[in-house]
């Protein structure tokens, strides 16, 4: 009798636990250096941010990690002027998704930017629109720390052009100046 009671709360886990769909990320631990990662560094003459990009030899697992150091950032620190981004995904409009990935730096407190987005440079011939357009703030103090948000895919803002075949992630490093480790990328429907 006992068996039946627990046996739909067993179901209900078991499929839940089963209805994560993996989507699959190329290189994404960075143990192929920043091989099909793109890098980017913009703004105005007076206003251009200095970074490097380039892969640490150690990582939050296996062997490598992307590493980011930002020399100068831009005055209004928005994020997306110095960033690493990865074109070619498609998520289901109005379905749930996770993003995980490990962070780490010196600072005590640290922000990046995370992004997911449809525009030209995407592959869209929509305007620029956005699904999520996130800053996760952190304590790492030279320490991995796992970073994750579940959203639903759906128009971040009143722009409701979202190309949902052409989509890119996008971490923006913008925010201070200093040396930003990344590792493990995943995203996941829910």
């Amino acid at each position: 009798m006992k068996f039946l009671i627990y046996l739909p709360l067993f179901l209900s886990f078991s499929f839940s636990a089963f209805s994560q769909k993996p989507i699959a990320i190329e290189n994404h631990s960075f143990e192929y250096d920043l091989n099909t990662w793109d890098t980017g560094v913009w703004g105005n003459e007076k206003d251009e941010p200095i970074a490097f990009f380039d892969t640490h030899d150690s990582g939050q697992e296996g062997s490598s990690s992307l590493k980011v150091t930002v020399k100068r950032n831009s005055k209004e620190k928005n994020g997306d002027q110095i960033f690493v981004k990865k074109n070619g995904f498609k998520l289901k409009k109005g379905k749930k998704y996770k993003i995980t990935f490990w962070a780490k730096s010196k600072a005590f407190k640290d922000k990046i930017m995370f992004r997911v987005y449809s525009d030209k440079d995407t592959g869209s011939s929509k305007p620029w629109c956005a699904v999520l357009d996130k800053t996760f703030e952190f304590k790492s103090n030279g320490k991995w720390k796992k970073l994750s948000y579940i959203f639903t895919a759906e128009p971040y803002y009143d722009n409701i052009n979202v190309d949902y075949k052409n989509l890119a992630i996008l971490f923006g490093f913008d925010k201070r100046k200093g040396t930003y480790l990344v590792d493990n990328v995943s995203l996941e429907r829910l």
